[in-house]
């Protein structure tokens, strides 16, 4: 081969593994980023941290003792969000009675990261009687579906 086309050939690929090096520096920057902003956020309508102290507010305002939520869902708030609007249903258990059988009531909440403190800021409001409808088994290819 002649001089200029291995010296063509070192230059393209150079150019390539810098490309590539400079991709995945930059990729590498927007996760960082993006995972930085998501911990500021406040935490999902159905982590174990926001149900906590939905149980908690439950039992301290509304006297209710062992709470079960149902159908949890975000009303309003994204990924990055500081704040979620969360709707979902409460009823207390009772020892043999079936879910179904179970008072129901609506249950509103909205969630805030707080400054001050490691839990959430969680304010709840009790709504009426709601019947239980259980919600089908959702498999991995329709929960995707639900973010297209």
């Amino acid at each position: 081969m002649p001089r200029g086309v291995d010296a063509a050939w070192e230059f393209n690929e150079l150019t390539v593994r810098t490309t590539l090096l400079f991709g995945c520096a930059v990729v590498a920057a927007l996760g960082c980023a993006a995972w930085y902003a998501h911990g500021s956020a406040a935490p999902a309508c159905d982590s174990n941290e926001t149900q906590g102290q939905v149980y908690r507010v439950l039992h301290e305002q509304f006297h209710m003792d062992s709470v079960f939520l149902h159908d949890v869902s975000t009303t309003s708030g994204g990924y990055f969000s500081g704040a979620h609007d969360c709707a979902g249903e409460a009823a207390e258990i009772r020892g043999n009675v079936d879910a179904a059988d179970l008072s129901w009531r609506q249950v509103h909440y909205r969630v805030v990261r707080s400054d001050s403190s490691e839990d959430p800021d969680v304010t709840v409001e009790l709504g009426g009687a709601t019947p239980f409808v259980k919600q089908p088994e959702q498999t991995f290819w329709t929960r995707l579906r639900t973010f297209f």
